[in-house]
């Protein structure tokens, strides 16, 4: 089996789920893998020059899956695939799985190109059709899939990233004795991941008698927005930015939490919302992806960001009216939601897995 993937560095979502994946099949399978990230260039990640980076790198990528195949008879291909314009590399590996006759696993870890109809990925779908099964993340990104482009059901899996979650049932909550609430942001700052909302949240939440602390972790690359957030740290007492957070620091981050605020504009089904469901934080999300029911499912709470204002405005409204659910008690309860949410992933997980252990072209 031939594993066509991006593993860390550079670390995001997608890399971070794939690195897993790739563990997980190994168990069962001898796994060709070929790494599609130029990962001693991972310093020029979030800049200009990454994309041609990708494009030089995408030749040595492109022989080496040639050679798996036809040296190693490799018959199975999986393949997490890009978004955007990262598919032309899709569309050109998978041609060439196609005209050797794999059998192909596309595991999806977008959802814009599926609830937004694209050209480039129907034209992948057209050439993996006969022969290729789907991995999407929750019903949403399901239910896309199939209407947009005509996917037959019976050849999509559904897998939650929660299933890549290590569930760990001694760990208890920490309390929060002096009855500041304490809520969280976390991303690679940007417009599309929300930050703006979060920080129009917060100012809404604001002079309204709650006593609150408010911290933005992750890296900011972009000036305008970094000058933004310090302009809000300066104006507000409450909020804090303590940048990029890893390893240990991180998760420190998220046992500090009563409320975990995602209101991000492009998403599919980001691991942070299951980081903070794990310390049983109240998650407030917008409904990009699959985020609308991953909130249900926690007991957290979901609005569409049709206006930023609007949903600022709803979202500290929900803060205001949660005391309760920010207690220990109702944080235990929804850490329990999502362990049990975790093993039915994981359930998922294995049979998949088996599908493509037994595999064949």
């Amino acid at each position: 089996m031939i594993f066509l993937g991006d593993i860390p560095p550079p670390l995001h979502g997608m890399s971070a789920i794939n690195k897993q994946m790739l563990d997980e099949i190994k168990k069962h399978k001898k796994v060709f893998f070929i790494n599609t990230s130029p990962t001693l260039l991972s310093r020029y990640y979030h800049t200009r020059f990454w994309l041609l980076i990708k494009a030089i790198y995408f030749i040595p990528v492109t022989i080496l899956l040639l050679w798996a195949i036809i040296f190693r008879r490799e018959k199975v291909l999986y393949r997490s695939l890009n978004g955007g314009y990262g598919q032309v590399f899709d569309f050109c590996w998978l041609s060439i799985a196609r005209l050797f006759a794999l059998k192909v696993f596309l595991h999806h870890h977008a959802a814009l190109y599926l609830t937004s109809r694209s050209k480039l990925f129907d034209a992948i779908c057209k050439i993996t059709n006969f022969n290729a099964v789907h991995i999407v993340l929750g019903d949403a990104m399901h239910d896309a899939l199939s209407t947009n482009y005509n996917i037959d059901q019976k050849k999509i899996r559904i897998l939650s990233n929660a299933a890549f979650f290590k569930i760990n049932d001694a760990k208890k909550l920490k309390s929060n004795p002096n009855e500041i609430v304490r809520i969280g942001y976390l991303a690679n700052l940007s417009l599309s991941k929300g930050i703006d909302v979060f920080l129009k949240t917060i100012t809404h939440l604001n002079g309204k008698g709650l006593k609150f602390e408010a911290i933005v972790a992750g890296p900011c690359h972009d000036s305008v927005i970094r000058a933004q957030l310090d302009t809000a740290c300066s104006q507000l007492s409450e909020l804090k930015y303590v940048g990029g957070l890893y390893g240990s620091d991180k998760d420190n981050f998220f046992e500090a939490l009563d409320c975990f605020i995602y209101p991000s504009r492009n998403e599919a089904e980001p691991l942070v919302i299951y980081e903070a469901a794990v310390e049983g934080a109240l998650v407030l999300s917008s409904e990009a992806g699959c985020m609308k029911s991953s909130a249900q499912r926690l007991q957290g709470w979901s609005m569409p960001l049709d206006s930023p204002d609007v949903w600022a405005e709803a979202a500290a409204n929900k803060i205001l009216l949660s005391s309760e659910a920010m207690g220990l008690s109702s944080r235990e309860i929804r850490k329990e939601v999502f362990y049990n949410f975790a093993a039915e992933a994981r359930e998922n997980l294995d049979r998949i897995i088996k599908e493509m252990v037994h595999a064949k072209a």
